[in-house]
C-alpha cells in the first residue's frame, strides 16, 4: 500500500512542479517562456515536458541561461510550490533540487500521516 502512495506523491509533485515552472515563466512574459523551454530541450536533448519535473535538469538548465539570476527564478519556484503543499520554506536547505527532495519527502511523510 505504501509504494502506490509513494507513486502517487510522485507523479502528484512532478505535476505540480511542471505547472509551477510553467507558470513561473510565464510571470516572465510568453516569450521568454517558449525561449527557455526551447534551450532547455535542446541543452538536454529532452521534451520541456521532461526537463520541467526533474530538478536536477532544471536547475543546471535554469544556471545556463541565466546565470546567478536562475537563484530568483528558483525561490519563486520554490516558494510556490511550498505554498501549494503547505510546507515551510524556512524548513528548507541546499541547492534547489535538495529543496525539491525535501518538499517531496514531507509531502508524502503528510499523505501518509492518519
Amino acid at each position: 500500500m505504501s509504494a502506490d502512495l509513494s507513486l502517487n506523491v510522485d507523479s502528484d509533485f512532478s505535476r505540480i512542479l511542471r505547472l509551477v515552472v510553467s507558470e513561473t515563466l510565464d510571470s516572465f512574459g510568453e516569450g521568454v517562456k517558449t525561449v527557455v523551454l526551447f534551450n532547455l530541450g535542446q541543452k538536454f536533448n529532452a521534451s520541456s515536458e521532461d526537463v520541467l519535473c526533474n530538478p536536477a535538469l532544471l536547475e543546471a538548465g535554469l544556471r545556463d541561461i541565466f546565470g546567478m539570476g536562475s537563484g530568483l527564478i528558483e525561490e519563486k519556484i520554490t516558494q510556490t510550490i511550498c505554498d501549494v503543499l503547505k510546507v515551510d520554506p524556512n524548513e528548507l536547505h541546499g541547492n534547489f533540487e535538495e529543496k525539491m527532495e525535501s518538499i517531496k519527502q514531507r509531502a508524502r511523510i503528510r499523505r501518509n500521516m492518519p
